[in-house]
């Protein structure tokens, strides 16, 4: 809010028309957003004084939750996406040609989202980390609450689209668990998934469908995007269980 605020003011001091503010303000909210966002992460660093650990911690923290991730996740993400084109029914959108450049930010802005509040949780489980079972899962469940709410109160325009938000977290949070706290899951499915599913079917909080390439043109019942998630969830967990035992 302070930095839309900012951004006002100096179109008020240009003497540009309202419309002419909103019309920025929106073709521009992912960048806006994505701003807020960094600077509230170095923020949260800076008051847990993360800043001051040395960078070759960190890269020993990323060396520990990499692994090569193995092709269920692909398999589940295929799915997702493949079962909500057809049950949305996407259209194909002409003109979406002439937004190349809102798709570029679409993808970007999507996946830094993501990425910036589960890196700063990766981070604080390792640097503080939680020896019994229900501390580290009441930490786990506060931020993913604390994610929610702030995303509510931030992302403006697309409503509809808010409870995706919840539900991508959690997917990202069971994937990476799932891998026993391996963080290359969680980013994949922000990569492959997340951002992709932003500017091809419109899955976007801020924009919607108004620059991706396909439209969905029946709103997927809720019932059936969890639905879908538990399937995909289920088929990764199920398959990565048997490649253990096998």
């Amino acid at each position: 809010m302070i930095i839309v605020s900012v951004i006002t003011f100096f179109h008020f001091q240009l003497a540009h028309d309202i419309s002419v503010i909103e019309n920025w303000i929106y073709n521009n909210n992912w960048e806006i957003l994505i701003l807020s966002k960094v600077t509230a992460f170095y923020s949260t660093l800076y008051l847990l004084s993360l800043k001051y650990i040395p960078i070759k911690e960190y890269v020993v923290f990323l060396k520990k939750g990499f692994q090569n991730p193995n092709h269920f996740i692909f398999v589940a993400m295929i799915f997702l996406f493949t079962f909500m084109t057809v049950l949305g029914k996407a259209q194909y959108q002409e003109n979406h040609s002439r937004f190349t450049g809102h798709q570029l930010v679409a993808f970007i802005g999507n996946s830094l989202f993501y990425l910036l509040d589960f890196s700063l949780l990766y981070f604080l489980r390792n640097i503080f980390p939680f020896y019994k079972k229900w501390e580290n899962q009441f930490f786990i469940s506060f931020f993913t609450a604390m994610f929610f709410i702030i995303s509510i109160l931030t992302v403006p325009y697309q409503k509809s689209l808010i409870g995706f938000l919840l539900l991508h977290f959690l997917t990202m949070l069971l994937f990476t668990s799932s891998q026993s706290n391996k963080w290359i899951v969680g980013v994949c499915y922000v990569i492959f998934f997340i951002g992709p599913s932003s500017f091809l079917i419109g899955i976007d909080p801020v924009w919607g469908s108004d620059f991706a390439v396909f439209k969905l043109t029946k709103v997927v019942s809720p019932i059936y995007v969890l639905a879908l998630w538990f399937i995909a969830l289920f088929y990764f967990y199920y398959m990565r269980g048997r490649r253990i035992i096998y």
